[in-house]
């Protein structure tokens, strides 16, 4: 915004506020109420980011209630909603409207720091000066024009502009000798004559202030700074002293008397003024912390060390105390202590109690920079030699085993740990999903498997149950994965009722899954979805409690019946979805599996139609990546009047989810298609016969085929995850990058490189 602009606002608002000087009679009570409740609701619309609509409320508010006490808080709220919607002027205007109706008044005063406000979010940092000089210039001597000078000054202040803040903050002291900002203008010109070593001016200044106020003890202490500063050690005593006359107990002073005294090389008064901090109100432990933290910063470690003792002699369960004093000698590079810092915290600390987890992460953090495992577990493990029953040296001893790798030995102990601390398993929960979220899917069965022995009729038992039967499936176990899950749904029906998680209605929900993608067994996929619905219907509620599953559900059996050849079932189904939940992204799904089932009758018009309306909406799942495959599919074969082939297509892709791949892949030989090729060495290796899919992907590079991209990553992946011969996966990733650079695989097969060849390859030869 230019000169001219901010002139022409100022001339612009001069109207705004000229009705409302006039008085006007008292609003009765009930119009009071309505006006705050109004303002309430227009307050909640703005919260909300309806911003918009808050302006009509707020605006319909002074029309309806011209006399409202909330005038003035409205036409701030209505400022403050142009600036959101980027209305600058608009909101700039009605700040000014303020400012010209009664520049002297305090929301003068705050519109203006409103205005300053906006500029800095906008990064408009000139026109804070440019706005406060036309202020100035126009409302001289009033608090608008004072609270300009002093935000253009702070302004100043924080850009480090320290010369010409000091001008700016001069010309306030002089300009708005009763502006009730001048105490903080005063205290930061002190402060900024320090800092740019203008003492004598600090020192007038101070003086001053002390003719007005001799008691007070800020201002006695800044002078006595000024003096230090200057090496007038004498004066700077002296001004000490008084504060202490005035209050004895003033532990600032005997801090800043304490560095004074340092100064002058005198470590051991230095040390005594210091030490007065806790003897002028002894038995605080906090002042034994204030007193250790000065003696860490001027490198008295030793005696720092002692006074955090203290205080934690007097405080042993204050977290932080502990950390302070490890930090000190991890400064030292003692690590030893510190671990002997953090361990007698952890063995203190009772379980649950707050700040054992923060202590117990920094001394993981230690062990594992510093190689100190093994000396942590030897204390404890000495330790519990003499008390074998101490619940927190055994939960320390378990997480430092945990955090190692260690996980056999540390689900011994957590085992100990769970049978003395009666949590339910919570803590071998936590870790078990810790073990997940890393990979080890093997350690985290075992730990869930811990919480089913020691808590059989637990609260988390369905849980774990269910994370067992998960796991399971990611490892290729699907039997005893679905062993997992029936347990969970035969121990759900005997307490179905009551339950308040869904956690067996998913093991119903994935043994389906379980049994339609990994086991390719339609018909038992479609009675455990059938069989987890019909649990539902038998709750009183259950088909409201659990909707969102139970249209999982329907939509699963729906696939199922399609992959069975039933379609009309699979279509009133899907009918019944649709006059159920008129959500954007249900209809979406829905038109996504109706596609499918047209396109399995060999209706691909229509299901066309179909998956196009899937895609309507944008949403990141990957259906919809399916959906628009099959887009590409059909309008290549129906623009080559290629029906033929997309019948064969649809036959295949309806085997293979059946599980009847030799006739799938007896379909895909008949015809010599590029489609049926790609589709004919997925067959093979769902088959396991790696190579002659391999030999089939070959077929579509040496024909140049427009799939060959995608057959070479396909060729790549089968020698990575099946094969196990990474140099070969990496040659064809990188011939992939190579000859076919513009192909959208190259991204994954760069970064597969990178994930797998960086130990085999120089990064330069990595492409």
């Amino acid at each position: 915004m230019n000169r001219n602009r901010c002139w022409l606002l100022v001339v612009g608002c001069l109207m705004l506020f000229v009705t409302k000087a006039l008085s006007a009679p008292a609003t009765n009570p009930t119009q009071i109420f309505e006006a705050n409740r109004a303002y309430q609701m227009a307050e909640q619309l703005q919260g909300e980011g309806k911003i918009q609509e808050a302006i009509t409320a707020y605006e319909e508010i002074l029309k309806k209630y011209p006399n409202t006490d909330l005038k003035n808080d409205i036409h701030l709220r209505i400022a403050q909603c142009y600036s959101r919607l980027g209305d600058d002027d608009s909101a700039i205007r009605i700040y000014l409207g303020f400012v010209n109706n009664a520049p002297d008044s305090p929301e003068a005063s705050q519109a203006v720091s409103l205005i300053m406000n906006l500029y800095y979010e906008r990064y408009q940092f000139d026109e804070v000066l440019i706005m406060a000089k036309q202020l100035a210039q126009q409302y001289p001597g009033t608090e608008a024009a004072a609270m300009a000078s002093y935000r253009s000054a702070s302004y100043l202040y924080s850009r480090e502009l320290y010369k010409d803040a000091i001008r700016e903050y001069e010309n306030f002291i002089q300009q708005y000798p009763s502006s009730i900002m001048r105490l903080t203008v005063f205290n930061r010109m002190v402060y900024l004559y320090i800092q740019e070593g203008l003492f004598d001016k600090a020192e007038t200044l101070l003086k001053e202030r002390l003719d007005q106020n001799p008691t007070d003890t800020y201002m006695i202490r800044q002078l006595g700074i000024v003096y230090q500063k200057q090496g007038k050690y004498d004066e700077a005593l002296e001004m000490y002293q008084q504060i202490l006359k005035i209050n004895p107990n003033d532990i600032d002073v005997y801090e800043q008397l304490g560095a004074l005294y340092l100064e002058k090389g005198d470590k051991e008064r230095a040390i005594a003024e210091w030490s007065k901090i806790t003897e002028t109100t002894p038995k605080q432990y906090s002042r034994h912390q204030l007193l250790a933290h000065i003696f860490k910063n001027h490198g008295f470690y030793d005696q720092a060390a002692a006074e955090y003792q203290k205080a934690i002699d007097m405080e042993p369960l204050f977290s932080y105390i502990y950390t302070q004093l490890a930090d000190l000698y991890i400064i030292r590079k003692q690590f030893n202590n510190a671990v002997d810092v953090y361990l007698n915290a952890l063995l203190k600390f009772p379980m649950g109690q707050p700040g054992r987890t923060e202590i117990m992460e920094a001394l993981l953090d230690l062990c594992q920079l510093e190689g100190l495992y093994d000396q942590s577990i030897l204390r404890l493990e000495a330790s519990l030699a003499s008390s074998p029953n101490n619940l927190q040296a055994l939960m320390t001893l378990a997480d430092i085993h945990f955090y190692r790798g260690s996980y056999g030995n540390s689900l011994y102990l957590f085992k100990q740990v769970a049978s003395m601390y009666q949590d339910q398993g919570r803590i071998l929960l936590d870790r078990a999903q810790s073990l997940e979220r890393e990979t080890h899917f093997n350690d985290a069965v075992n730990y869930y498997q811990a919480v089913l022995d020691l808590f059989p009729e637990g609260l988390n038992t369905q849980y774990a149950l269910l994370q067992i039967g998960k796991l399971k499936s990611q490892m290729n176990q699907p039997d005893l994965a679905i062993a997992s899950l029936n347990a969970l749904t035969i121990q759900s029906k005997n307490r179905i009722y009551g339950v308040q998680n869904s956690h067996w209605l998913s093991g119903y929900i994935l043994i389906g899954d379980i049994y339609l993608q990994q086991k390719k067994d339609v018909k038992n996929a479609l009675s455990m979805y059938l069989e987890g619905r019909n649990t539902v219907e038998q709750q009183p509620g259950g088909m409201i409690a659990y909707y969102d599953q139970v249209i999982e559900l329907d939509m699963k059996t729906a696939e199922c019946y399609r992959l069975m050849g039933e379609y009309d079932k699979a279509e009133n189904i899907l009918d019944s979805i649709k006059n159920r939940d008129q959500t954007k992204s249900i209809l979406a799904q829905v038109s996504k599996l109706r596609g499918n089932c047209l396109f399995s009758q060999g209706d691909f018009e229509n299901a066309l139609t179909q998956y196009q309306e899937a895609i309507l909406w944008p949403m990141n799942e990957e259906w919809v990546n399916d959906a628009l495959e099959r887009i590409a599919l059909i309008k290549e074969y129906l623009d080559q009047n290629g029906e033929d082939v997309l019948r064969i297509y649809a036959q295949v892709e309806r085997l293979k989810k059946t599980g009847n791949y030799d006739e799938a892949l007896r379909l895909c030989l008949s015809n010599a298609n590029d489609d049926l090729k790609m589709e004919t060495g997925e067959i093979l290796t769902l088959q396991r016969r790696f190579l002659e899919a391999i030999s089939s992907y070959e077929q579509l590079v040496n024909s140049e085929s427009k799939l060959a991209p995608k057959a070479v990553f396909r060729m790549a992946g089968i020698y990575m995850n099946q094969l196990n011969d990474l140099d070969k996966a990496i040659k064809k990733y990188s011939e992939l990058i190579e000859k076919y650079p513009e192909s959208i695989m190259v991204v994954e097969a760069r970064r597969q490189i990178r994930l797998f060849a960086s130990e085999k390859l120089p990064s330069s030869h990595i492409p």
